[in-house]
């Protein structure tokens, strides 16, 4: 059985906390910009799972949510049906025309383990099916990732003490920041609430530690494995996790962005040429780059120098920058409905070198009606919780913002675009918004508009990639 994603619902926020914000082309240091890139990211990946009881298998939701998140297209192959494997089920890694179908594989656990209904363990898949997926991804170049593995010879770690579900902290390994995009900026992970097995490696030629259980050693100085990066003899690569995951796992939604990126890498990172024209002609340089699974923006914009976060939701770059090092929030959330009511809530990355992150709520706020005052929390590991109220009042072609942020003030603008509503802040009265959309057939390049309080659109920007 194959289950094709939907689009979910987002809302972006991006205010310059406390900050005064860039404006694109004169330097008059009063002015705030927020950027958002939009494109197609070209890429589809097969989820492959024994059951789709998410009750049971709490890796379906972590694996869809991310894929949702970062706006990558995916089917979903589910192996057996009450408890069998249905008779020719076939995952269908081609299409029609022979073509292949997947960039990227996710298992939510190696072994796509079920329980039939003698109360048996197996495989959903059977072996000619294993044989297919791995000749497929031997062919194709295509990686896989296993939610949750059981540390084995075959992929050159083996089990060290027992399985246990104490509470660790995992730590990334010198191999892994090296070699994997967007680990930078991750500090030491808490695991909670999670079942592992510890693990060392045994063959050092194919497998290379991706983090560590930090309260176990294997040895003098050397920590037992939680995660690990695998080059088999045929060319696959695989990364497999030793720890349940799921939405239950807190450090699953942190490593999550981190997988996904090395398992699908998306168009953005790189370098590209910005050329703005209309009311302020310029010309600059822009550099993406992966950090902590999300990307950071720096950018030489005519005679500003800026920098700031950016996040890939629904296949789409939103980013933030503000100039001088000034603290810049980049927020990201989903329109939820609870009993308690409607609102949105989602993660945020702020500073200048997108150092924090943390979560917000905006109860009541709809993207149906985006007026009237509304509280809201921003919490953060060092931050905290801070508290507030954003009032919304829609005008002709923008939506005037007024939030109040622990007694501080910061206006803004922002406009409605399709299901995502986009807003700049700064605590100055001059501020600015932009939404790009990528030309047709074109993943290089993306044309957007400024938008600036009293105006409508006075100038489009155009960005073409100078490499991959």
């Amino acid at each position: 059985m194959v289950v094709t994603n939907s689009v979910s619902r987002f809302v972006l926020v991006a205010a310059g906390v406390l900050a005064v914000l860039p404006a694109c082309g004169k330097d008059d240091g009063n002015r705030a910009g927020l950027y958002a890139f939009e494109g197609d990211v070209g890429k589809r990946v097969l989820v492959i799972s024994a059951t789709d009881d998410r009750t049971v298998d709490q890796g379906i939701e972590l694996a869809t949510q991310t894929l949702e998140r970062q706006g990558i297209a995916y089917d979903q192959f589910v192996a057996t049906r009450q408890g069998e494997i249905p008779e020719n089920q076939q995952m269908r890694l081609q299409d029609d025309s022979g073509a292949p179908r997947y960039s990227g594989i996710v298992l939510t656990n190696d072994k796509v383990l079920f329980e039939n209904r003698q109360g048996q363990w197996g495989s959903g898949l059977t072996q000619e099916q294993w044989s297919q997926l791995e000749k497929y991804e031997a062919q194709n170049h295509v990686k896989r990732v296993a939610l949750y593995s059981y540390p084995s010879q075959d992929i050159g770690v083996a089990p060290f003490q027992q399985a246990t579900g104490a509470a660790t902290s995992l730590s990334m390994s010198p191999d892994a920041q090296r070699a994997l995009p967007g680990v930078q900026g991750l500090k030491k992970l808490r695991l909670e609430n999670s079942w592992r097995y510890p693990a060392q490696v045994v063959n050092q030629e194919m497998t290379r530690p991706v983090l560590f259980f930090d309260d176990i050693e294997v040895q003098q100085g050397q920590k037992a494995v939680a995660a690990a990066m695998v080059q088999m003899q045929d060319g696959r690569q695989q990364m497999h996790f030793f720890f349940s995951q799921g939405r239950n796992v807190e450090v699953s939604k942190q490593l999550a962005p981190v997988w996904m990126e090395w398992l699908v890498p998306t168009q953005y990172a790189g370098e590209w040429k910005s050329t703005f024209e209309g009311y302020d002609n310029f010309a600059g340089k822009m550099s993406i780059v992966p950090y902590a699974g999300n990307f950071k923006i720096s950018a030489n914009l005519g005679n500003l120098q800026v920098a700031g976060p950016a996040l890939v939701v629904d296949g789409k770059l939103l980013g933030a920058w503000s100039k001088k090092n000034q603290d810049v929030l980049l927020a990201v959330g989903q329109e939820v409905t609870s009993g308690s009511g409607s609102g949105v809530s989602g993660q945020f990355m702020m500073g200048a070198g997108a150092t924090e992150q943390g979560v917000f709520q905006i109860p009541g706020l709809t993207m149906r009606n985006l007026q009237g005052t509304h509280a809201f929390t921003v919490e953060s590991q060092s931050l905290g919780t801070l508290q507030g109220t954003v009032e919304l009042t829609e005008g002709q072609h923008t939506i005037d913002l007024k939030f109040d942020i622990e007694g501080q003030t910061v206006q803004g603008v922002a406009l409605r675009s399709g299901k995502q509503l986009v807003m700049a802040l700064s605590p100055e009265s001059n501020y600015g918004l932009v939404e790009y959309k990528s030309q047709s057939g074109a993943q290089e390049t993306v044309q957007g508009r400024w938008v600036h309080k009293g105006h409508d659109v006075i100038f489009a920007q155009t960005l073409t990639r100078l490499q991959n």
